[in-house]
């Protein structure tokens, strides 16, 4: 890996209270195989003015937080660079989540936004508010990390692809090239007519009320460590909230890692 020259820039969206540590070890993996440098954004909501007697009480409540989830985010960044040799930029704010979210995928223009799972199991890893925020507001690719299947303990990485094998994006090239062959090939829409080669293995479903536990069933088999899609499948489908349905009940099934790629 190249610390002064990175490839690409990795934001990892940490929420110390819900989100599953898994995200910044997913981050980490994907960064060393891309070249990648990471940039970690942890917020911290404040409660409403309401509840406080003054602004004086306000401000202060403000800075503790913002200093004891600095604290706490810094060790975990040194224990990484120790261990990984790999630098991380930690910018730790107080505020409302989803301004400081988009201002900051504005300013910084990231390659790749990593969100973790939330620590309960009603959590729906595709259908939730964070992950449309990030889907709608950034233009690059969107990593949903894994529970128990990281990545970062995967040496030998086996990729997962549904409708269409993605390889007219760079990072996606690079994955491919150093994957485990053959590449799995997941086929819900009938009409989709993929140029198969012997580099591929294709599980053709009908899109039904089983599609995700079959489709689940394939990926265990297979040791499908990253499940991919492209993005206009969740956004522009006529049918995209049955899509949608069937790829969150496979990621509860299967608890893979999925990254959505632009259609660019």
């Amino acid at each position: 890996m190249n610390h002064i020259y990175p490839s690409y820039r990795i934001l990892v969206l940490y929420n110390s209270e819900s989100s599953d540590s898994s995200v910044l070890s997913d981050a980490v993996a994907i960064a060393k195989k891309i070249n990648g440098a990471i940039d970690l954004l942890s917020v911290y909501p404040y409660k409403a003015e309401s509840t406080y007697s003054n602004q004086l009480t306000l401000m202060r409540s403000i800075k503790s937080s913002k200093e004891r989830l600095k604290s706490e985010i810094n060790t975990i960044i040194d224990t990484i660079e120790d261990e990984e040799n790999l630098p991380i930029i930690n910018s730790s704010r107080v505020g409302e989540v989803t301004h400081v979210v988009l201002e900051h995928i504005k300013r910084t223009a990231p390659d790749i936004v990593v969100l973790g799972k939330k620590k309960t199991r009603t959590f729906a890893p595709i259908q939730n508010s964070i992950f449309d925020l990030v889907l709608n507001n950034h233009n690059g690719i969107t990593l949903v990390s894994g529970e128990k299947k990281s990545l970062f303990e995967q040496l030998h990485w086996s990729l997962g692809f549904v409708d269409r094998v993605i390889d007219n994006n760079s990072i996606a090239k690079v994955l491919i090239k150093n994957s485990v062959v053959p590449t799995t090939l997941f086929q819900l829409t009938p009409q989709c007519n993929e140029s198969i080669n012997k580099k591929v293995l294709l599980y053709d479903f009908q899109e039904n009320t089983n599609s995700s536990l079959n489709i689940s069933q394939y990926i265990t088999k297979n040791k499908v460590s990253l499940l991919c899609v492209d993005r206009d499948s969740l956004l522009k489908r006529q049918d995209k909230h049955k899509y949608k349905r069937i790829l969150n009940n496979t990621l509860i099934n299967t608890e893979t890692p999925l990254m959505v790629f632009p259609n660019k």
